[in-house]
């Protein structure tokens, strides 16, 4: 009996991972620039690109 329970144990940390890593996933930290963008909404990026938003 106590392998039956110790293994429903370990499925359920498994099904805990499947759930909560993609959370942690698509909950990234975005990081936001100072703006100072044109009237079209485009700006030149510190790395010389220029971009539209």
């Amino acid at each position: 009996m106590l392998l039956c329970s110790s293994y429903i144990y370990l499925q359920n940390i498994k099904m805990k991972k499947l759930v909560v890593l993609p959370l942690v996933a698509a909950v990234s930290p975005a990081f936001a620039h100072s703006g100072r963008t044109n009237r079209s909404g485009c700006h030149h990026s510190r790395t010389g690109g220029y971009h539209c938003h």
